[in-house]
């Protein structure tokens, strides 16, 4: 498989590996000296990762333009969920710090980083969704893989029907 180096040296491939990277602390974060309240900052956690690196290994491996989806749009709504859930994270580790466990005021302050980094992605996969430019030489919608492809060729892409002579110059429509 080709790797598409571009995606990973643009701003959506680098706010996408740092998503990766603050969720794995938070996760880190979430199970250390671990309690009831926790285990959603785990689960939170566990499928964000999951969510965003599936979405940068799709991106880098190109595979956006061999899986029939809307890239764009999918990508805008996970990062829509996961600034809610971030947000629902934040607020009860920000009262668990509260109550002077150090972990939720580290869990905190990465909660808070990754609520950013959710903000941003979903600006770029909104721009992305609606049209506007993802990154540089992005030329295709199917997603940001960021290398130019050709236009598409003009015209129908199927043969067209052969006329008909027996049928008094009735033609088909395409």
């Amino acid at each position: 498989m080709p790797v598409n180096n571009a995606y990973i040296k643009s701003i959506s491939g680098l706010i996408k590996a740092s998503i990766c990277l603050v969720l794995i602390i938070t996760l880190i974060c979430a199970c250390i000296n671990c309690v009831s309240y926790r285990i959603f900052f785990l689960l939170v956690s566990l499928f964000g990762f999951l969510v965003e690196f599936g979405f940068f290994l799709c991106y880098l491996f190109s595979l956006t333009g061999k899986l029939s989806l809307n890239w764009p749009f999918a990508d805008f709504i996970a990062s829509v969920v996961m600034v809610a859930l971030s947000f629902i994270n934040f607020c009860v580790s920000c009262y668990g710090a509260s109550l002077r466990a150090p972990q939720d005021g580290a869990a905190a302050f990465f909660w808070i980083v990754a609520l950013l980094l959710f903000c941003v992605d979903c600006y770029y996969g909104y721009r992305a969704w609606r049209g506007g430019s993802h990154g540089p030489a992005a030329t295709t919608t199917v997603g940001p893989s960021f290398v130019s492809e050709p236009p598409p060729a003009s015209g129908p892409s199927y043969p067209g029907y052969p006329k008909d002579s027996s049928q008094a110059g009735f033609e088909y429509s395409n």
